[in-house]
């Protein structure tokens, strides 16, 4: 608004801020149902995560005892498979494969069949030089 608007408001300036008010209202209205129920379909995402996790969980625990219960394998061995099966994406930190990178950056050890890194020159499992065989 100018100057000339604020000395001379008239009951006609006076309805268009109203309404501008009005629909500046509307929108951030609009803006916090919009939020909320964003919000809302958030924490049911999150609940469905925690119910797989849980599942998965359950799932692993079950397999681990009847491993070790019929003697396939130990503890110490399944977690050498685990250490080992984290450490075919290059990195030791619990998880499978890292964020962001896809199969293809793998490399493949026909040697020992274990993934590595593209980057590495020789597998880190056996130490075989990658070339023509692998």
């Amino acid at each position: 608004m100018s100057v000339f608007d604020y000395l001379f408001d008239t009951s006609f300036f006076q309805r268009a801020d109203l309404r501008l008010l009005d629909r500046k209202t509307e929108a951030i209205q609009e803006r916090l149902w919009q939020s909320r129920a964003e919000a809302r379909d958030a924490a049911g995402e999150a609940r469905e995560l925690r119910q797989e996790v849980s599942r998965l969980v359950l799932l692993l625990e079950t397999t681990q005892r009847i491993l070790f219960d019929k003697g396939i394998c130990t503890r110490e061995e399944f977690g050498r498979m685990l250490r080992a099966v984290d450490a075919e994406d290059g990195v030791l930190d619990g998880r499978m494969g890292r964020a962001g990178e896809a199969a293809e950056e793998l490399r493949y050890c026909n040697a020992c069949q274990h993934f590595n890194p593209i980057s590495r020159g020789s597998c880190q499992y056996c130490g075989g030089a990658f070339g023509q065989g692998s």
